[in-house]
């Protein structure tokens, strides 16, 4: 990553990787997001995430392989809590 986009903050380089990806691929990621977003709001354990992933495959949800593990969710978890900071400051 250069030095300007270490700068910017995790929530807009997320958006930016997102823009660019294929119907099927957001579709993924927003199941994903959903499912950090419910463990984070729930006090779970990280650890829960792939778990929690691997049960909703077998319930015929699609994820894809690539983003279930405790590093992908930390980052999904601190994305969402950047956009949710940002919602809070435009309130104020």
């Amino acid at each position: 990553m250069d030095q300007g986009k270490a700068n910017e903050p995790l929530s807009k380089l997320f958006k930016a990787a997102f823009s660019k990806c294929d119907q099927e691929t957001k579709a993924r990621l927003n199941k994903l997001f959903n499912t950090a977003f419910y463990i984070a709001s729930e006090n779970l354990a990280f650890s829960k995430f792939k778990g929690l992933c691997n049960l909703q495959e077998k319930n015929g949800l699609d994820f894809g392989s690539q983003y279930k593990n405790n590093k992908i969710y930390r980052d999904f978890v601190e994305n969402i809590a950047a956009v949710e900071k940002e919602r809070s400051q435009g309130e104020i």
